[in-house]
């Protein structure tokens, strides 16, 4: 006995709907990994978790590189300011700011002004506890 075409129709519409919600599903996790298929099965040293303060891993150090998750760089030398940017030397609780101001004398290579070196600790829950300048290793008030 023939089935009518019209009680197959929301069937092809259900099937057709997996496809599409695959397919965008496919899309965002391409947009969101910049352009490169998700990644399975991350080891803890790969894996990276922003809510667990504790867990700074290699893809957390590509992120803070280029900006990407993903994110890879052949350049030798890091970024400006990413010695300062070292998640390991922060303390658990607190948000560390640090705020570097450079003068280079361009015209005489061998001479070097000094550097200051600005870092402010914020305790997550009070407000700003201290303000430290260091100026050459001596303390500035």
């Amino acid at each position: 006995m023939p089935v009518p075409f019209e009680a197959l129709i929301p069937y092809a519409i259900i099937v057709t709907m997996f496809g599409v919600t695959g397919a965008g599903l496919s899309a965002i996790k391409t947009a969101q990994n910049g352009g490169k298929k998700a990644r399975w099965s991350l080891d803890t040293w790969d894996r990276y978790e922003p809510l667990i303060p504790a867990n700074y891993t290699m893809m957390d150090r590509d992120r803070r590189l280029t900006g990407w998750l993903r994110g890879q760089t052949d350049a030798a030398d890091a970024p400006y300011g990413f010695e300062y940017n070292n998640p390991w030397r922060q303390l658990p609780g607190r948000k560390v700011e640090r705020i570097i101001e450079r003068t280079r004398l361009t015209h005489d290579i061998t001479t070097t002004a000094p550097t200051t070196l600005t870092v402010t600790f914020h305790d997550i829950n009070t407000a700003p506890c201290s303000d430290h300048t260091s100026r050459a290793g001596k303390q500035n008030a």
